[in-house]
């Protein structure tokens, strides 16, 4: 009999541990779908589909995103419009290629990722090219938001941009491209490479209002005597809006850059990168920094040496000398000097 109670608890308590093993997979089971279904709950606010439009293919992604005061665009290449009066906050996508057949269009959209998200307070909208670069194809991006808006930030390494009805701080670049300005109530910054300006309509709103109230009297007070009196008050009241206008004092400002000053902005800024990375311990990165620092003055066409050159290039050119001369000596007991100068001799020789 002692036996058999061995025998019946042995057979127990592999029916306990499968009854949990099967417990185990239906937890996992049901995890797996909630993940996949929270993952999936993005994908149905946007859509897709491909047509013929004239002589170029179109693959078209139109989608919703949350409401947000921030919307941040970035893109590979394509022109970028920013509608503002929207309650909503969606895009539309569409990607153009004039490839001979729906096929080779196709291997050119694929090769363009867009993504949609929200990321913390910003809605964020990315267009990224995976492969190589494509000939014949281009993109557009067409955004509809609220016009109160805290940031719209537009980045696109080459396309129109195009902002309207937009309360908002502006912040744009392009490689190039025309940019159209129109019923903005904010400060707007964009950089550009080339390309025509448009300001959009100019309004001039005029309102003018004149009241004028008048009074009196006349009579006889007899031997003679009579009167005839009045009293008048006038009042007029005038606004005028004028909007859509540059700003003289800057695009005067705009137009006077320092190229030299641009310059040396940018070799400080390798420079720096340079030393960040040296003191970081990334030698190979830091060699990497001081030479491109080096070849943009170099590659610059100023005239680095002659007396007619500009005095800050000549100091400029000082500095990364001395920086290559250290990157020449493969980094090996040299250093930055504490104060923040730079020092391209041996510890033992900086003063």
């Amino acid at each position: 009999m002692g036996d058999r109670i061995e025998k019946g608890n042995h057979n127990q308590r592999p029916a306990a541990q499968t009854g949990s093993a099967k417990l185990t997979r239906s937890s996992l089971c049901l995890c797996g779908f909630v993940v996949l279904f929270t993952v999936a709950i993005p994908l149905w606010a946007q859509q897709s589909k491909v047509y013929r439009d004239g002589n170029s293919w179109v693959e078209e992604m139109t989608g919703t995103l949350p409401v947000t005061r921030d919307v941040h665009v970035t893109t590979d290449l394509g022109s970028v419009q920013v509608q503002g009066g929207s309650p909503r906050i969606t895009y539309l996508v569409r990607k153009r290629s004039y490839a001979p057949t729906e096929k080779d269009a196709r291997k050119q959209f694929e090769q363009m990722r867009i993504s949609a998200v929200k990321n913390g307070e910003t809605d964020l909208i990315q267009g990224r090219i995976v492969g190589r670069a494509m000939m014949r194809f281009g993109a557009e991006f067409i955004l509809q938001v609220p016009r109160d808006l805290n940031v719209v930030r537009v980045e696109t390494r080459g396309g129109s941009l195009a902002f309207t009805s937009i309360a908002a701080n502006i912040v744009a670049s392009t490689g190039a491209g025309l940019i159209k300005l129109d019923d903005l109530a904010g400060p707007v910054k964009i950089v550009s490479g080339g390309g025509n300006i448009e300001g959009g309509n100019r309004v001039d709103n005029l309102h003018h209002s004149s009241y004028r109230m008048q009074i009196g009297a006349r009579g006889d007070l007899g031997d003679g005597w009579n009167y005839d009196v009045y009293g008048q008050y006038g009042e007029s009241v005038f606004s005028e809006n004028y909007q859509n206008e540059f700003s003289k004092s800057r695009v005067q400002e705009a137009l006077e850059v320092d190229p030299v000053a641009d310059l040396i902005a940018r070799v400080e800024k390798e420079y720096q990168a340079g030393q960040d990375n040296y003191q970081a311990g990334h030698l190979e990165a830091a060699k990497q920094n001081f030479d491109s620092a080096f070849n943009l003055l170099l590659g610059s066409g100023y005239d680095l040496r002659s007396g007619n050159s500009d005095d800050r290039l000549e100091r400029e050119l000082d500095s990364v000398s001395a920086a290559q001369v250290w990157n020449q000596w493969n980094f090996s007991p040299y250093r930055f000097r504490s104060s923040g100068s730079r020092c391209a001799r041996p510890a033992t020789m900086c003063c």
